[in-house]
């Protein structure tokens, strides 16, 4: 499994709400496991599994401040995630989709297509 990741480009006062994320997990992948995480001491405050309406699984987070995605799963999956979850972030809050050693990354816009998303990362493995 690779590891993705979702975050604004600089810093930002934008936050995602985790309870309004797992709302929206559910609503698009209703057969989801979403749990809130509520270890004082974890770096998360939502995780989730989505098993099912993708190429392949993919295991998610999100950040406790709001912020930042991860995203572990085949690349074919995870960018369908990364566009969807572009698409319920508001369109003025910039947005970069980026791998775990930072070898590559996209300007996550709406116009953005899966393939474009994907390229940068096949051609560094």
């Amino acid at each position: 499994m690779s590891s993705y990741f979702i975050s604004p480009p600089e810093a930002t006062t934008w936050t995602f709400d985790a309870d309004t994320l797992a709302r929206s997990l559910c609503t698009a992948w209703p057969a989801a496991h979403v749990e809130r995480i509520s270890d004082p001491s974890g770096i998360h405050a939502l995780r989730w599994t989505i098993e099912s309406g993708l190429p392949a699984r993919i295991e998610g987070t999100l950040a406790k401040d709001g912020q930042t995605v991860h995203l572990d799963g085949d690349l074919r999956a995870v960018v369908v995630v990364a566009r969807w979850y572009r698409s319920v972030v508001p369109s003025q809050q910039a947005l970069v989709f980026y791998d775990e050693g930072f070898s590559a990354d996209v300007r996550l816009t709406a116009q953005v297509t899966e393939d474009q998303l994907a390229q940068p990362f096949l051609a560094t493995t």
